[in-house]
């Protein structure tokens, strides 16, 4: 069963201090996200730090029947390199203010931290079997060679490569 803990990178909260962004993860969670922002408006963001095409996956959950969301993304990113880059330089700065369905979404300070979840075969296999395999709406913004295609066929695109490479 997947998990998603949420935490602060770097921070202590809780009375516990949580690492740093390791050099190997290549999925991060996003922090205090305005509660009007979209993946694409993530997607918008990281774009000012590094290039949409090392980003691969990028899911912003909702709250059911709502507008908003949790104020936390996972993004995963093509190599570590680039996830550990826009880590360390976006941690600490604010989210871009936007006009969003006509209000102005509020400034919050950015946290970054390495997801518990690493990886795109295992994100979203981790959001099929939480969320199921035929939703669409919420579902997460997936990337294959910078090109968007469709959650459910790139997991099975990937789920086939892999299971090729197995034998």
């Amino acid at each position: 069963r997947c998990r998603r803990r949420s935490r602060v990178g770097g921070l202590e909260q809780g009375g516990v201090t949580h690492p740093a962004p390791c050099a190997e993860a290549t999925t991060m969670q996003f922090r205090r996200l305005p509660h009007e922002y979209h993946a694409r408006h993530v997607v918008q963001a990281l774009a000012k730090y590094v290039s949409t095409e090392l980003i691969d996956y990028v899911y912003v959950p909702r709250k059911r029947g709502a507008y908003k969301n949790y104020k936390y993304a996972f993004v995963n990113f093509g190599d570590p390199e680039a996830a550990s880059y826009v880590a360390r330089t976006m941690q600490g700065k604010f989210w871009i203010e936007m006009k969003v369905a006509g209000r102005t979404a509020y400034l919050h300070k950015i946290h970054v931290a390495p997801s518990d979840i690493q990886g795109l075969v295992q994100n979203l296999v981790c959001f099929r079997d939480r969320m199921g395999a035929h939703v669409v709406e919420g579902a997460p913004l997936v990337f294959i060679r910078g090109r968007e295609v469709v959650w459910q066929n790139a997991l099975e695109h990937l789920l086939n490569d892999s299971v090729g490479e197995e034998t």
